[in-house]
């Protein structure tokens, strides 16, 4: 099994992820925003891969920004290609704030989506 997810990867906000892989497929690492509040702070993250397609892996993971003070949750999925030597992360994130009531749970959730490049030295 090649683990092509592990390693440094940064998206076009300068936002980075770190992803370590076990032999069972677990993800763990870190993620760091570089947007909002606050600046360069990391939390944890833990995922999962899937391997069935080898040469391009799917994945999931998920991070709470409350360790450092944010209001959300957010959860990410994507798949990694190769291309012509180019390695990308092709994702679509859902974040979740936090809402007192019911009523406010229409604007809770957005959506988006990302583009992951290796980070190299």
């Amino acid at each position: 099994m090649t683990k092509s997810l592990v390693g440094l990867w940064t998206n076009g906000d300068c936002t980075e992820v770190n992803i370590e892989e076990s032999e069972s497929g677990k993800l763990t690492g870190w993620y760091k925003i570089a947007v909002g509040t606050p600046r360069e702070a990391s939390v944890p993250m833990m995922g999962l891969v899937n391997h069935s397609k080898a040469d391009c892996p799917s994945f999931s993971f998920c991070v709470s920004m409350g360790p450092i003070g944010g209001g959300t949750c957010n959860a990410v999925v994507g798949q990694y290609f190769n291309h012509n030597g180019e390695e990308v992360l092709k994702t679509i994130w859902l974040m979740r704030a936090g809402v007192s009531s019911h009523e406010d749970n229409w604007g809770a959730t957005k959506v988006g989506e990302n583009t992951f490049r290796r980070k190299t030295a």
